[in-house]
């Protein structure tokens, strides 16, 4: 696995010794990270295989995909020898920490599993929070308390566009069906009027 450039144009290939004579072309990673308060950003691959909050191993990680096609099936490897499967990284779980127990406050299995160290008591697990990345404005990071969840980049639901509307609705003085019908006069007059209103 290689983090590589938005703005990067070509098809990159693999940069390790033992790809450099083949020119292996890369392929895009299909795991995004998310939150509700529309913060995107790459999947912490780094912090999930080694369950650290800030790992320091910066060895190369392997994408190893088996044939089945499901989460538990896909495995991170890390150069070190740590290896993590993605198994439950799209779910959600009750928020074990919140009173309220609301959907809204619910932890994700990533937020809450990522720093799960093996045989570790889920209640003595502390939760990993969003990176408040916003990727579009070459923020990596940024400041968030929400839970991560794991969208695939594909998905139709990673971003949902915040659509603003306006409706003029004139005064009921304001004649709108002038005897003669429409014309550029009575259009003129509309807009000087509503100017006026505007500017009161």
């Amino acid at each position: 696995m290689d983090r590589r450039g938005l703005s990067e144009v070509g098809t990159p290939t693999c940069q390790r010794h033992t790809c450099n004579e083949a020119k292996v072309p890369l392929r895009q990673v299909s795991f995004a990270a998310a939150c509700d308060h529309g913060h995107l950003q790459d999947f912490p691959w780094r912090e999930w295989v080694h369950r650290e909050s800030d790992p320091t191993c910066m060895l190369p990680l392997q994408y190893k995909a088996g044939g089945s096609g499901s989460l538990e099936d896909i495995v991170i490897v890390c150069g070190c020898k740590k290896a993590r499967n993605l198994a439950g990284i799209m779910s959600e779980s009750p928020n074990v920490n919140s009173d309220e127990g609301s959907d809204r406050d619910a932890l994700s299995v990533l937020s809450k599993r990522l720093l799960e160290q093996p045989g570790e008591s889920a209640k003595d697990v502390a939760v990993f929070y969003c990176l408040g990345g916003r990727v579009w404005l070459s923020e990596p990071s940024g400041t968030c308390t929400r839970s991560m969840r794991a969208v695939l980049v594909n998905a139709t639901n990673v971003h949902y566009s915040q659509v603003k509307s306006a409706v003029w609705i004139p005064p009921a003085t304001l004649k709108l069906r002038p005897p003669g019908g429409l014309t550029l006069s009575f259009a003129k007059t509309l807009w000087s009027n509503y100017q006026t209103e505007e500017g009161a």
